[in-house]
């Protein structure tokens, strides 16, 4: 349990799944609050940096401690954070030491019509990059409408998270948009996967790395 602000959450890890196999490779991290119902997206957008930063760290010192006490195998950890992070030093510095056995993917959601935001995210990646930590960053949440830049920002070395709500779209179309597919397998994933039907969908159109509420949710006692 962490304290944000004024409420206390619980850390959650939601498994990332390689659909050709079945098999857990990662998780994301997520905050679930312990009082009343919040709106988990309005609250961490007022938070203010510091606070995100606590957050942040105590997410990797709690998916470690994990790894360390064997709750969990899968060594990826898949960790929200906005743009300002990634421009941060002690982040940088932070994520540059870290342990060997881990791999963490920072998830940002980008503002695709700010071309500040898109300059501070590839500002953030060379900033990463020059740093020698091994991290890989997606972009959280794409939409159908953004799937014709796709392969630009692929080529940017981003990868991709795609709405749970294309999903469901293209799911109901039976068809995958071609634009995705032409996406390396470990490029992109798919949120939204809820039901036996859309795991073997996905495995049916060779879509290899998937996310949803099929799988459970874990929540460690450390």
């Amino acid at each position: 349990m962490i304290k944000i602000g004024r409420g206390f959450f619980n850390f959650i890890l939601e498994p990332v799944v390689d659909n050709s196999i079945g098999e857990v490779i990662g998780y994301e991290i997520l905050c679930r609050s312990c009082d009343s119902p919040v709106d988990n997206e309005v609250f961490f957008r007022n938070l203010a940096i510091e606070e995100l930063k606590k957050v942040f760290f105590a997410q990797i010192d709690y998916f470690l401690q994990a790894l360390i006490e064997n709750k969990i195998t899968a060594n990826q950890l898949f960790v929200n954070a906005p743009v300002a992070l990634l421009l941060d030093d002690e982040i940088i510095c932070s994520l540059a030491r870290v342990k060997k056995n881990m791999v963490v993917n920072v998830e940002i959601e980008l503002d695709f019509e700010s071309k500040e935001c898109i300059q501070q995210i590839i500002l953030g990646r060379n900033r990463l990059m020059a740093s020698g930590a091994s991290v890989q960053i997606w972009l959280d949440d794409v939409t159908t409408s953004r799937f014709f830049s796709l392969k630009k920002w692929a080529d940017l070395g981003f990868n991709i998270k795609v709405d749970k709500k294309s999903f469901w779209s293209f799911y109901e179309s039976k068809k995958i948009p071609r634009q995705l597919l032409a996406l390396p397998e470990h490029r992109f994933i798919i949120e939204g996967v809820e039901s036996i039907e859309h795991v073997n969908f996905l495995r049916g159109h060779k879509v290899n790395l998937v996310q949803g509420y099929f799988w459970p949710a874990l929540i460690c006692d450390l």
